[in-house]
């Protein structure tokens, strides 16, 4: 154990040892109802500056940033549960497989090593985290309790994130005079919606935290 502490306590493995120390305060706190256990659902997967801005180029970047989000949250599976779920596993993946790599690998201590190993660190992490998230959507919906849905069927709505199709998409929606954003697919599998697209929430699926919507 006292070998543990010291190798967690290290430069190159700090970060992430105060990473997972935040996480695990979070939910110690959400155990008392302090805090949401579902908060963060609502996060916003696009990086788009709404502020004009003169730099060319700037906003095909921010275009390529939220794909690439859109495409990580797909990945890891995000949409089957709640957001600081799959960052806590994330976190704590990354903690242990650093801690391993540079038992095993960087025995020198080097941080230009330690730095060298975060690439595989991190692909390690997203892979272990999909495989886990997966198999845990019980637990997910047990933590994330038996809420009423809110009465959003028949509401219109805007696309917010990069695309919105069969499979994935989110959509925002005005709910009793506040932002609520909804994990949603489109209701016709040959069709793929974008960013500022407005739709008709039509339906709520079966057992998950999704809806269906159509274009207007």
């Amino acid at each position: 154990m006292l070998d543990l502490l010291q190798e967690s306590i290290k430069g190159y493995n700090l970060p992430f040892t105060i990473l997972v120390g935040c996480i695990f305060l979070y939910w110690i706190i959400a155990l008392f109802g302090v805090v949401d256990i579902d908060a963060g659902g609502d996060f916003d997967v696009d990086t788009d500056i709404d502020a004009d801005t003169d730099i060319d180029g700037a906003e095909g970047s921010n275009e390529a940033q939220g794909n690439f989000l859109d495409a990580a949250i797909r990945f890891v599976g995000f949409s089957d549960a709640p957001l600081m779920f799959v960052i806590s596993i994330f976190a704590v993946m990354l903690w242990v497989f650093n801690l391993i790599a540079n038992i095993y690998f960087n025995p020198a201590e080097s941080n230009g090593q330690a730095t060298i190993l975060l690439l595989p660190v991190i692909i390690l992490g997203f892979i272990t985290t999909r495989l886990l998230v997966r198999p845990l959507r019980p637990l997910m919906k047990m933590i994330k309790g038996k809420e009423a849905p809110a009465p959003v069927i028949g509401e219109q709505g805007v696309v917010v994130s990069s695309t919105l199709d069969h499979e994935f998409g989110r959509v925002q929606i005005d709910f009793e005079g506040r932002p609520l954003l909804l994990n949603a697919t489109v209701s016709d599998t040959g069709q793929t919606l974008s960013k500022g697209d407005i739709v008709l929430v039509v339906s709520q699926k079966e057992n998950q935290d999704s809806y269906i919507v159509r274009s207007l």
